[in-house]
């Protein structure tokens, strides 16, 4: 992909600039973090560490669910009497007016035997009943291995981190959204 090349190209010769070295023999896809990271760091004053205060993990969810409440005129209320395969699930009813939408589950955090990235699973999908001309709701999973709050201290993301829970939360609200019979 000729895109992918340039952009490996730029972040090479930035890398130079800001180490103010030659140029890289090879840059290695697994060079690619670091030198992204020092260009940040050096050329755009950028520390992934400093930008992490700006998302704790429960502010950032209920902000991007505002988000998507005011483009889709969704109402998103956490419900724990909703049935969730492990305590650390949380579940919601998403609701449009007083028409219930669909259920959403966020599996944040990390444990054994879990998948190891962010995801979303649909659950059950949406479709009117040819029978009874009954709507099933929707329901789907974001299931991610977010940073977990210790100490008293809020979980805090990482920038890319929140920008792929959004990113995620986008394939949900696809999922919560749909309407075929």
């Amino acid at each position: 992909d000729i895109r992918h090349t340039h952009k490996r190209r730029r972040i090479e010769s930035d890398a130079c600039k800001v180490l103010d070295a030659p140029p890289l023999e090879e840059l290695n896809a697994w060079d690619v973090a670091f030198y992204t990271d020092l260009i940040k760091r050096e050329k755009l004053a950028l520390d992934d560490e400093q930008l992490k205060e700006f998302f704790p993990l429960e502010d950032t969810i209920e902000g991007l669910l505002a988000i998507y409440s005011d483009l889709l005129g969704l109402h998103f209320v956490l419900n724990s009497s909703l049935p969730t395969w492990h305590e650390d699930v949380v579940a919601y009813e998403v609701k449009k007016g007083e028409e219930l939408v669909g259920h959403l589950y966020l599996d944040q955090f990390p444990r054994d035997g879990k998948f190891g990235h962010q995801m979303v699973v649909p659950l059950a999908p949406s479709f009117v009943d040819g029978t009874n001309g009954q709507r099933c709701v929707p329901a789907c999973a974001n299931i991610s291995n977010l940073p977990r709050p210790q100490g008293g201290k809020p979980a805090l993301l990482r920038f890319a981190e929140m920008r792929t829970l959004f990113h995620e939360l986008g394939h949900a609200m696809h999922c919560l959204c749909t309407t075929t019979r």
